[in-house]
């Protein structure tokens, strides 16, 4: 497995650079992000044209409001599973889970929640997380 992590402020041109590189190779390529759904995300505008999957993901506190906990909780664990599921087939020749790391800042995602979703993963998945 590889996993690419971006931090940097050229987050945004590394990952773009990243998800054309594959989809323009005619590889599928699935974008999770974590965060308010918004047509204008950069990735999304590329996947009508491109074999980008985009999916949006409204979490309890991050573009979702939050409600009982137990609701919450229903949600996340609801989520996690089927990305799980997604990551599991193998079906995509590279996983981005981006702003994953403002849902693990937030406690929306635990770390090991993170790992769980990692050991889904093929030996030959490439990740790509910010």
């Amino acid at each position: 497995m590889q996993i690419y992590l971006y931090t940097g402020a050229d987050k945004k041109q590394d990952l773009t650079r990243l998800a054309l590189g594959v989809a323009g190779l005619d590889l599928p390529v699935c974008v999770v992000h974590f965060g308010p759904a918004s047509p204008q995300h950069h990735l999304a505008l590329l996947s009508d044209s491109l074999p980008i999957d985009f999916i949006p993901v409204r979490l309890p506190g991050l573009g979702r409001p939050r409600s009982d906990p137990l609701a919450d909780t229903l949600v996340i664990e609801t989520t996690t599973a089927v990305l799980r599921y997604l990551l599991a087939q193998g079906r995509y020749s590279l996983f981005v889970l981006d702003d994953v790391r403002e849902a693990v800042a937030r406690d929306l995602l635990t770390v090991e929640d993170l790992h769980r979703l990692l050991r889904a993963a093929p030996d030959d998945a490439r990740i790509a997380m910010t």
